[in-house]
Order: structure tokens, then sequence, then C-alpha cells
């Protein structure tokens, strides 16, 4: 399991300094400095009610807990427990390739990426990305993803008939979250460029040992500004405190 694979690369703990899930992000913040972000997963509506089954079983406490007891709500958690959990995990690794040697970084957001490696290959996308208009408009095939299907969209299980056929693939970082992850890579050609993007993607090279050659998320900049966007409900375009970074595998 790559979530494994990740925990088992970090050396020490960390107390962790704030913990914040907004509406669409989630951030946990760390007592040395380092914060992480991951899309916030909603709790199955069904079971959902304000007076009912907490949505978030440490409420309240997450903030005393150890960053590695965070970072293990990847194994198993559901819903914004988990969001918290890969949240951790990025705050934990987030300085892993930020401060090596051995990638190349661009302040390059994943839209010009894939507009660039798309002009010749064709592109499949998991996830409905804002770029999603100007990408199409721009490469000469692409197929999008999703599972809750929008105009032009295919649905997420048509993933096996069209990644064997994409030359670029680009998975949203939410399959890590939601468990998707691993049960579309067999699907994906030897031989295409495969990007992991969104905010949740953790920047560590774990990634480029599975196939993946491109990471896009982001670095925080600004935790204070990154926390009063997100706890006032900010969608991406709206998140302050934060960078773009693209990261490829030397």
């Amino acid at each position: 399991m790559i979530a494994q694979d990740i925990l088992a690369t970090i050396e020490h703990d960390v107390p962790v300094a704030g913990v914040w899930i907004g509406l669409h992000w989630t951030v946990v913040a760390l007592a040395d400095g380092r914060a992480g972000m991951a899309a916030t997963l909603q709790a199955d509506p069904t079971a959902h009610h304000i007076h009912g089954t907490p949505d978030v079983a440490e409420a309240g406490r997450l903030h005393t807990r150890g960053a590695l007891e965070l970072a293990a709500y990847v194994n198993g958690r559901q819903g914004p427990d988990a969001s918290v959990g890969w949240a951790a995990l990025n705050a934990l690794v987030c300085h892993d390739l930020l401060d090596s040697a051995a990638h190349d970084e661009a302040e390059m957001d994943a839209a010009e990426f894939l507009l660039a490696e798309g002009q010749t290959r064709p592109v499949a996308v998991v996830g409905h990305f804002p770029f999603t208009g100007r990408l199409r408009a721009g490469v000469e095939t692409l197929w999008v993803l999703e599972m809750d299907p929008g105009p032009d969209d295919l649905p997420a299980d048509a993933a096996p008939d069209i990644l064997p056929q994409a030359g670029v693939v680009a998975l949203t970082s939410m399959t890590l979250i939601n468990n998707t992850f691993a049960g579309l890579l067999p699907h994906i050609r030897p031989d295409a460029v495969v990007m992991l993007l969104g905010p949740s993607t953790p920047l560590t090279p774990v990634f480029f040992a599975r196939g993946i050659d491109v990471l896009s998320g982001v670095r925080v900049t600004d935790i204070d500004m990154l926390r009063d966007s997100v706890t006032q409900g900010a969608s991406f375009w709206q998140v302050r405190g934060v960078q773009k970074v693209t990261i490829t595998c030397k």
C-alpha cells in the first residue's frame, strides 16, 4: 500500500500545532512550522446528522495528538478523518523533495505541463479540474473521468477502457483519500507520462518508484493565511498561503 510505504519513510514524530477542517480543505500544522493540506472528504450523507454519530471521531482533541498518530488515519479511516490523515502525512513529508537536489522543480501548474505534454499524445485526466476547458481546447485528444460526470466527462468506471489509450495520464490526488489510486495504476500504459496532481499530493519520492513521473502539488508559504481561508470555506482558487509546484524525477 502506498500509504504504508510513505509512512515507513518518516523517522521522527512531531507535535501538532493545529488542525483545521474546512468545507473543501483540511490543514494540519506542525510545531516545527511545517504544514500540509488535503481535500476534505465528506462524511456519508446518509449517516450524517448534526446531533448524531460524529463525523470526526476526535473532534476538539486532534491538535493534542502527535503527527504520526494523525497520519496513521490514512489506514482505514473514512470521511474527514481520512483527510486529516493525509494532511498530516503531507505535512510530515513536505520537505522530502522540496529540500532535495534529486528532482527538477518548477513554479508551473498542472495545466501548463499537461498542455505541453498533450500536444502529441492523447491525455486522460482522472478528476474534473477547473482547467479542463482550457485543456480540451489545447490538446488533440482529452478524456476526463469523473465519479460525478458532467457534460463531456466520462464515468469513472470507464477507466479500464480509457487509460490504456492515453500517452499522458493525470490522476487527482483525491484518489489517495478515497482509496481508488491503487486500482487505477494497472490500467496505465508503461510508456505513459503519469502525473499525480492536486493540493493533496504528498511531495515524496516514494511515488517515483511507483510509476508516477510528475508530482504537482503545493508548498505552504503562510500557515496563518492558509488557516483563515480554509476555515472560512475557501474553494482552491480562494485559498491563500500556498504556492503551486510541479516536481519531476531526474
